[in-house]
């Protein structure tokens, strides 16, 4: 479990060009940048936006940090929540910040313009060509984060996501394009007023696109919603 971080060490050393190589290019490092993805119930009816901007990439002599602009929006464009998340690669390795989960309508049904959102950040592995390696050489960690109220700092719901594992590679249309993507099983549990509800969730990252497809299943395995990737500009 990688806790939220706000700057990397900063050192002397230079940042070299075989160490930017080495890199998964998880998102588009340009500033300007854009990802939108969409996220639809189980019957296909849109349910919101988030749309991601790369704001900032910091170069460090062991790594990089970007700060990453987000807006998530409803169905009819109404802004439900917005701020900045952070994805930082450190000695190599890849983490992403929590709060990008928060765009499932099972977990987004708690946010709000009022809201603020605090936690964990998750680690992803490189791409490796073989599936069985990749399973072999990266112990997945899980994370939580929480849903405040941003006035009081109360709790609204928390969010455990646990059990990662790497189920290997696919390819995955979008209307962003075809990606080929690691796929990715999780569990998440959601804990509201002292309620619990677990969810299974599957999804597939690409370099270069980040997430470009997600899925969340109850109890039982039925569809709750998906997030899909719809556009990206580098």
């Amino acid at each position: 479990m990688k806790k939220l971080l706000t700057t990397l060490c900063v050192a002397a050393l230079a940042f070299g060009a075989k160490a930017q190589d080495n890199l998964l290019q998880f998102f588009p490092n340009k500033e300007g940048s854009q990802i939108v993805s969409k996220c639809y119930d189980a019957n296909d009816a849109l349910q919101g936006t988030m749309t991601l901007t790369i704001a900032k990439n910091y170069e460090y002599y062991d790594g990089q940090e970007l700060d990453i602009n987000y807006v998530m929006e409803d169905a009819v464009g109404n802004t439900m929540n917005q701020g900045t998340i952070q994805a930082q690669y450190i000695d190599g390795n890849f983490y992403l910040d929590m709060k990008s989960h928060a765009l499932s309508p099972t977990i987004g049904q708690y946010v709000s313009m009022s809201t603020e959102l605090s936690g964990d950040f998750l680690d992803y592995p490189n791409l490796f060509p073989d599936p069985m390696m990749l399973k072999q050489e990266f112990d997945m960690d899980g994370g939580e984060f929480q849903i405040r109220s941003a006035d009081s700092k109360q709790v609204i719901a928390s969010v455990r996501v646990y059990n990662r594992d790497i189920k290997g590679t696919e390819k995955i249309t979008t209307p962003a394009g075809e990606f080929d993507a690691t796929k990715i099983s999780f569990m998440v549990d959601v804990v509201d007023n002292g309620v619990e509800k677990t969810y299974h969730g599957m999804e597939w990252y690409s370099a270069g696109a980040g997430i470009v497809r997600s899925e969340i299943y109850d109890s039982h395995h039925n569809l709750q919603d998906y997030t899909v990737l719809t556009s990206i500009s580098k």
